[in-house]
């Protein structure tokens, strides 16, 4: 308590910054209706997801800013950096609200216990505004210190501690809406390679500088003349190229339903020829857009529609019409042959992200339950998969 003495204004500072974050997250919300207390009431300068933010919000934020720059700077600011402090405070307003929202959106909270964990086992990594009161002329904490603070019964302590427990509950929020967020984040090769190469690549720059203003004197604006002789003897650069008004008509190469129900019967007779005896082989070779091939294909090496259903036959089984990306198929199975890899064959359901991602969130977990709970899971898919080729397959 003595180091605390000792420490007041630091101490008075860090509960003063508190007071005001506390203010800053507290505003818009006019809880008490003080803002409306002179008789009128502003209309809103800005709505956030229905959430409104207040011209008093807005004020009071620009104010404090404006206040720092004076202390930081010994200055007032001028107009130019007065616009920079609106948009600035104006984004932080935003930002703000879109945090306090997702973090309601995720039920996100954090226990008396969290906090306690962290002061007890963990004071190291406070904020700054918080360890520098317990540190010793090393910098490191002293718990013997920390600990007699934690067991103080006086008034000053208690409302340390309550500014303290607010400010650490608000840190460790946005902690885990951090978390959760860059936990649904996919990053690509391609983007780790670019910013690797970003980071990584030098380059080595010669060159002259040279300062216009040397040169303002000896250039004044052209006249009409000289205009109308540059345009002479640069013609070229200013020709439009030639352009065409067309009517046209579109004749879609798509197949009909005719054309499909026609190459369906073609195919289907083919393949009663095949069962009947016909070699498969040389009705590809006669009939089939694509040419034969005598190759073995492994596990991902056909189009996964084709593979789903082709992939669990047997030896001579005939397999089709198949309707793929890229046509309609009749496959024999000619061949075969066992390796010593394994491979897992695994069903999906694709939740997309979109603007919500805590509704996303929130639905994925439902189906997981369903799923866990012995919901038929291809009867899933096809209710709630947004991935077209797998979703009708279960």
């Amino acid at each position: 308590m003595a180091k605390m003495r000792d420490n007041l204004p630091a101490i008075l500072l860090s509960l003063v910054i508190l007071f005001l974050l506390t203010i800053v997250l507290d505003w818009g919300m006019d809880i008490t209706g003080r803002h409306r207390s002179n008789g009128f009431a502003r209309e809103p300068i800005g709505i956030v997801n229905g959430e409104e933010i207040t011209y008093q919000e807005f004020n009071q934020a620009l104010e404090f800013e404006i206040e720092n720059f004076k202390q930081r700077t010994g200055n007032d600011p001028d107009d130019f950096m007065l616009e920079q402090l609106r948009n600035q405070v104006w984004e932080q307003l935003v930002t703000r609200k879109l945090i306090e929202q997702e973090i309601k959106k995720l039920n996100l909270t954090v226990t008396d216990e969290e906090i306690t964990d962290w002061v007890l086992n963990s004071p190291e990594t406070l904020p700054e505004p918080v360890k520098r009161n317990f540190v010793d002329s090393t910098g490191k904490i002293d718990r013997v210190l920390l600990e007699r603070a934690l067991k103080s019964t006086t008034p000053q302590a208690r409302q340390f501690w309550i500014e303290v427990e607010k400010f650490l509950k608000a840190q460790k929020l946005t902690e885990k809406l951090q978390s959760r967020l860059l936990a649904s984040v996919l990053v690509s090769e391609g983007e780790i390679r670019e910013r690797f190469e970003k980071q990584n690549t030098r380059y080595e720059i010669k060159y002259v500088s040279l300062d216009p203003n040397r040169f303002s004197k000896e250039i004044s604006e052209p006249t009409d003349d000289e205009i109308k002789e540059y345009y002479r003897n640069h013609q070229d650069e200013f020709r439009i190229q030639e352009t065409r008004r067309l009517k046209y008509v579109l004749f879609s190469d798509m197949p009909s339903a005719e054309d499909t129900a026609s190459v369906l019967r073609e195919l289907e007779n083919f393949k009663q020829q095949a069962m009947q005896g016909a070699d498969f082989v040389e009705l590809v070779k006669n009939y089939s857009e694509a040419p034969f091939s005598d190759v073995f294909f492994k596990h991902g090496e056909l189009l996964p529609e084709i593979e789903n259903e082709i992939w669990d036959k047997k030896v001579g089984e005939i397999v089709g019409p198949l309707k793929a990306s890229d046509g309609i198929h009749l496959i024999k199975i000619l061949d075969e042959r066992k390796g010593s890899d394994t491979f897992v064959r695994a069903s999906h359901i694709l939740v997309p992200i979109g603007r919500d991602t805590a509704e996303s969130y929130n639905l994925a977990k439902d189906i997981l339950n369903l799923a866990k709970k012995g919901e038929d899971f291809a009867k899933l898919a096809a209710t709630f998969s947004v991935d077209q080729v797998t979703a009708s397959k279960g």
